[in-house]
């Protein structure tokens, strides 16, 4: 009886001990010595029948772009899950200060949203027909990028005059401009040809930088004073220059680690960063 007994007590120190190291060893495990300051938190409820195209915080809540059974490509909230809109191919959304947002598809026109209330449409001129576009507002304007074209306009988002900047080369090879997104006075547009590239561009589109960075680039928002980047299988927190401070989101096999990545976005609120992985939102904080 005592050799059996004395058996299962080296066991349980052995397990004991390997979840005293997980513990230490982990980087996203609060009461590890190597700790990162963000920690896995759960899941975000939407819609069964929803499937998602891009996320976008507005105003407190996450709204979300795709297309829901009966209803067909619409935008919906995380607050009541209630559809609204009707969009010929949704593509991407985007938000201001106020919390209204704004959403792009196969059209010439941005739709405005106010409290989940479709209030106008904003209309653009394309040089000639419509692909993906994606959407990002700054400061008053709206910026949009055609994969058709390979153009970016820039509307204020009360309406008037527009602005035109063509883009289809670069000194390092073609470039054809799809996922946009903003950090301090800067905007970044991805290269849909090759997503580890991104021109960086000033508020008047002009001043272009290219910047290669060392993954794929797909989608971006700022939190914590930096830039949290989304790759397919890990997250970079970087500086304006897109230079890693941080690497995270790639760690054990586990539900806190990020497989397919597909949009990122900060909730003010709730002080949490929404992360598309798949067809599952997670959720992470410090």
């Amino acid at each position: 009886m005592r050799k059996p007994a004395i058996i299962l007590i080296a066991v349980l120190i052995i397990v004991l001990s390997g979840c005293r190291e997980l513990s230490r060893k982990n980087p996203y495990d609060p009461s590890s010595a190597d700790y990162k300051g963000i920690t896995y938190k759960g899941e975000e409820l939407y819609p069964a029948d929803f499937q998602i195209k891009k996320m976008a915080s507005a105003g407190g809540y996450i709204a979300f772009a795709g297309t829901k059974e009966i209803y067909g490509d619409c935008a919906v909230k995380t607050a009541a899950g209630a559809s609204i809109g009707v969009f010929t191919g949704i593509s991407d959304i985007c938000a201001d200060d106020s919390g209204n947002f704004y959403a792009v598809d196969r059209s010439t026109g941005v739709t405005v949203i106010d409290a989940m209330n479709m209030t106008s449409v904003l209309p653009f001129s394309t040089s000639s027909g419509i692909d993906s576009l994606y959407i990002e507002w700054m400061d008053g304007n709206l910026y949009i990028t055609n994969e058709y074209d390979n153009e970016i306009y820039r509307i204020p988002d009360s309406g008037g005059a527009q602005m035109t900047v063509s883009v289809s080369v670069t000194a390092q090879g073609y470039f054809t401009p799809g996922e946009i997104f903003k950090f301090g006075a800067s905007l970044y547009v991805v290269n849909t040809l090759n997503k580890k590239q991104a021109i960086k561009y000033d508020q008047n589109l002009s001043s272009a930088e290219v910047i290669n960075f060392g993954a794929n680039i797909i989608d971006a928002c700022v939190y914590g004073g930096a830039l949290q980047v989304l790759s397919e299988s890990a997250v970079y927190k970087t500086d304006g220059a897109l230079a890693v401070l941080l690497k995270w989101g790639d760690f054990g096999e586990g539900p806190g680690r990020v497989f397919n990545g597909k949009s990122i976005a900060y909730n003010t609120i709730d002080g949490l960063l929404y992360i598309q992985d798949g067809s599952t939102i997670k959720k992470f904080g410090e």
